[in-house]
């Protein structure tokens, strides 16, 4: 990975990393690359999403509460730049998902990354197709 790329980070990505699950270190090694760059972002909603993967997480009994609120302590702290939707943003993801035929959520991370010219990390491979597709470049952890 060349030094100066920025990454863009799915919700999926951010949970691997939490929850450390299969993958989890190279999201980390990522995270640390980027992270001193200071070119690591994501869109607002990815920690929503991240927290409802907690709750669901929770409500299966395979993490006790305690367990969900110091994630979610530890998703508050990630130095990750968080981006809002904007109407542009949504009006490229929407543009889209109608040619992909995927969900509006998953595009607005690829929309972000063709927005800032940065490379997205999903562990979704179907997203991962389309990023490829769309930006010509995309990481799947």
């Amino acid at each position: 990975m060349a030094t100066d790329e920025r990454y863009v980070l799915d919700a999926s990505v951010i949970a691997k990393f939490l929850m450390r699950e299969e993958g989890w270190d190279d999201v980390a090694r990522l995270l640390r690359r980027g992270l001193l760059l200071g070119q690591v972002y994501t869109l607002d909603l990815a920690f929503k999403e991240v927290a409802n993967v907690l709750w669901k997480c929770h409500m299966r009994g395979l993490l006790r509460a305690e367990t969900v609120k110091g994630l979610l302590d530890e998703l508050s702290k990630l130095p990750i730049e968080k981006h809002p939707q904007t109407w542009e943003l949504l009006s490229r993801a929407l543009q889209l998902s109608i040619g992909a035929r995927l969900p509006v959520y998953d595009m607005l991370y690829i929309a972000l990354a063709e927005e800032l010219g940065a490379v997205l990390v999903t562990s979704d491979a179907k997203q991962h197709e389309i990023a490829v597709r769309v930006l010509g470049r995309a990481i799947l952890i």
